[in-house]
């Protein structure tokens, strides 16, 4: 019996070691894949954010523009 359990051990090792492999291997792509989602998605919310500034200021000059062309300069 003992000769058995001593080999289910040592055939159990590899596989526990495989599993935290796997999961750490597992943890380390999906932290890597959340930093450069965060990163597209920063990059993303920087250019809605310039281009909304953009509009607005478009839409500023475009406002002024109209009125002071009502004013008659």
């Amino acid at each position: 019996m003992k000769p058995k359990k001593s080999q289910f051990q040592n055939t159990n090792a590899p596989c526990q070691i495989l599993t935290e492999t796997v999961h750490f291997f597992r943890r380390s792509i999906l932290s890597i894949f959340c930093i450069t989602a965060g990163i597209q998605y920063g990059r993303l919310l920087g250019v809605i954010l310039y281009l909304v500034s953009r509009g607005t200021y478009i839409t500023n000059a475009v406002h002024h523009s109209k009125g002071t062309q009502e004013l008659g300069f």
